[in-house]
């Protein structure tokens, strides 16, 4: 009997981990980030960026991107085990205006 419950508590620890609703973000889902410059193009030619934007995590940075209006910025990732995987971009554009914002929030 000892046995037994040596074989299924594990067992049943290990099925239980899997079903938790974090479980299948974590182990299987890929998340697609998607971030897009719908500034205006005042007075800049259609083809001269008027948005750098400069995407990171703790572990990953994907580096500056030079936008034109409707262009788009986009890259995929897993969330982390604990749950705490953050991707922050820092948007400069003309006029010398910035604003950093949070692109992917586990939660």
């Amino acid at each position: 009997m000892g046995n037994l419950k040596s074989v299924a508590l594990p067992l049943l620890l290990a099925f239980s981990l899997l079903h938790l609703p974090f479980a299948e973000s974590v182990w299987f889902f890929n998340y697609h980030i998607h971030v897009r410059n719908d500034l205006p193009s005042r007075n800049l030619s259609p083809h001269q960026p008027n948005l750098l934007l400069h995407c990171k995590s703790k572990k990953r940075d994907i580096g500056d991107r030079p936008m034109t209006t409707g262009q788009d910025y986009t890259w995929d990732t897993k969330i982390n085990f604990f749950r705490t995987t953050l991707f922050f971009c820092n948007a400069r554009w003309v006029g010398h205006k910035t604003r950093i914002f949070d692109a992917f929030v586990a939660v």
